[in-house]
């Protein structure tokens, strides 16, 4: 028959995922950085971003609209190839 043994509380301490704590810090972290560089710009400007090799282009234009939105800024992003992404804050 199975044996039933309760686990020991360092046990249960030792299976708590972390790695969701330290990629929500992260997460905020980046967030904040992208509503400190949205919040520098007034409207009308134009804005550049150069991506890393490891930068995805769609996570990056998402997080940046999401911080516009959390902002109440409207972007309004043109059309370029490469490692770039332009847009103008509205």
């Amino acid at each position: 028959m199975a044996q039933f043994r309760l686990l020991e509380k360092d046990e249960v301490a030792a299976m708590q995922p972390r790695a969701r704590k330290e990629g929500g810090d992260r997460r905020k972290l980046i967030a904040q950085t992208y509503r400190a560089h949205l919040q520098s710009y007034e409207p009308g400007d134009w804005v550049e971003v150069n991506l890393d090799p490891d930068d995805n282009r769609d996570t990056v234009k998402a997080r940046l609209k999401r911080a516009a939105d959390v902002l109440g800024i409207k972007l309004a992003f043109k059309r370029t190839r490469g490692e770039r992404l332009r847009f103008q804050i509205q």
